[in-house]
């Protein structure tokens, strides 16, 4: 019995090394057959040796156990995506090409990581750096009416969102004004450093939101 030890939380996972497997384990995991690979590899069989299988499949049941320093370079994004939702490699895989990846990694990462993340070409990733209070000022001018509105339900330029073209952002918009019991000239007056219009800011409260 080997064991593994979790890069991010320490957590340690036993598994039987290739050495040390008996004749029909052996076969399990020398398997031609992907899903009889995957079986030895759910049962913790040969870690060391699957994490190089051919099929994505396996490397991905792998990957839930063992060897995430590895598949952080996999070819597969759907094991890349394990890995980033194991909270791992997100230095690297901020610059995922697979948009799902990069939008896991926008959950979780730092606020070094989301500054490039701000500008990313998905709205997806956008959105939830919006989710993250992250960049408002900037996402609040976003091409997409689905990162406004989030913009919008983090609370911030709704002076300037109130009259959005897009009716789901006004909408959320007027969700928040109602969830927070005032009216939009109240919550203008009383978050100047909220606000997107120049107009509605004072320079003495400009403040960057996410850091509050």
């Amino acid at each position: 019995m080997a064991t593994y030890t979790h890069p991010v939380t320490g957590e340690e996972f036993e598994y039987i090394p290739y050495a040390e497997l008996d004749e029909d384990q052996r076969k399990m995991v020398d398997s031609r057959s992907w899903a009889d690979r995957w079986e030895a590899a759910k049962q913790g069989l040969g870690l060391e040796k699957l994490v190089d299988d051919s099929d994505w499949e396996v490397r991905l049941e792998v990957a839930q156990k063992f060897g995430l320093e590895k598949f952080v370079d996999d070819p597969s994004e759907y094991v890349r995506r394990e890995v980033a939702s194991q909270k791992f490699g997100f230095e690297q895989l901020v610059d995922d090409p697979d948009a799902y990846v990069r939008y896991i990694v926008a959950e979780e990462c730092s606020k070094a990581l989301l500054e490039k993340l701000v500008d990313d070409p998905s709205w997806s990733v956008r959105e939830a750096t919006a989710t993250r209070k992250f960049g408002l000022e900037k996402l609040v001018d976003d091409p997409s009416e689905y990162v406004r509105r989030e913009v919008a339900l983090q609370g911030f330029g709704l002076d300037k969102l109130a009259g959005d073209t897009a009716g789901s952002v006004k909408e959320a918009v007027r969700h928040y004004l109602a969830a927070a019991h005032t009216t939009l000239a109240a919550w203008i007056e009383a978050n100047p450093d909220k606000c997107a219009l120049p107009e509605n800011r004072r320079d003495d409260m400009a403040l960057d939101y996410e850091e509050r």
